[in-house]
Formats: C-alpha cells, sequence, structure tokens
C-alpha cells in the first residue's frame, strides 16, 4: 500500500522528501506524534541525515532555502549576476 502518492516518485526526488517532510510536521501539529515519528524515519531514509533540523529550512544564501544538504549550491558571493 503506497503511503503518499510521492512515494512513486524516485527517492532522491525533492517533492517525495518535501510531502513526507510536510507530513511530519502536520502529523505534530494534529499531535499525532506516532504517525508524525513514523513519517521522519521516512524523511531520514530518504535524505540519509537523522537530525530534526532538517525539518525546517537551513539558508544557503542567495534567498535560497533547503531541507537537506545538496552538494549541488554553492555559495559564490555572486547573487543576481546571470
Amino acid at each position: 500500500m503506497d503511503r503518499l502518492l510521492a512515494d512513486k516518485l524516485a527517492e532522491d526526488s525533492h517533492f517525495r522528501r518535501k510531502a513526507h517532510r510536510d507530513m511530519v510536521l502536520w502529523y505534530q501539529q494534529q499531535g499525532m506524534s506516532k504517525a508524525a515519528q513514523t513519517e521522519k524515519e521516512v524523511l531520514f531514509d530518504l535524505v540519509g541525515i537523522e537530525d530534526d533540523r532538517i525539518l525546517y529550512p537551513l539558508r544557503v544564501g542567495c534567498a535560497k532555502l533547503i531541507w537537506w544538504k545538496d552538494d549541488s549550491i554553492s555559495e559564490t558571493g555572486a547573487c543576481g549576476m546571470g
């Protein structure tokens, strides 16, 4: 049984990872801690990081936000220079 429609996407899909992150936060808001923990474990498996800090956006410069480590993002200091 599919947990989320997003689970049909590749494991490295940003949309799939964000869907599980959003479900963690939603379950927490609803007071459903067991379901939130289950979704959090799925998210941790997808991103390879076991740290609650990934539930909240991290600034990486130039107004870009990430929820987990992304090696493709580099800080060049040349924001807006096309």
